[in-house]
């Protein structure tokens, strides 16, 4: 996971350099490392608890549901960093 993270600064070294400038923003790119490139792509299934309404899709109560953990926050047109690049925090969508 380290590595993933570094590699991905290297081939951003516009992220790599405000990141320098910024050490403070360390934890964040941690978390960020992890979004961005994570461990796992999609964990083991799990059930729906209630029905519910995802984007005009009904899920039932008991359907396995599962979260792409890799695509989370990788629409380019909703929304920039500060920086200017793709990448968000994940805790705050942003």
């Amino acid at each position: 996971m380290i590595a993933n993270t570094w590699l991905a600064l290297l081939r951003h070294p516009s992220e790599l350099m405000l990141l320098k400038e910024h050490p403070e923003w360390i934890v964040g790119a941690v978390e960020e490392g992890l979004r961005y490139d994570p461990p796992t792509q999609a964990p083991n299934p799990l059930a729906a608890t209630s029905d519910v309404d995802v984007g005009g899709k009904i899920i039932r109560k008991g359907q396995p549901v599962t979260v792409l953990i890799g695509a989370v926050n990788r629409d380019s047109g909703r929304s920039r960093s500060r920086s200017g690049s793709t990448s968000r925090d994940i805790r705050t969508g942003i």
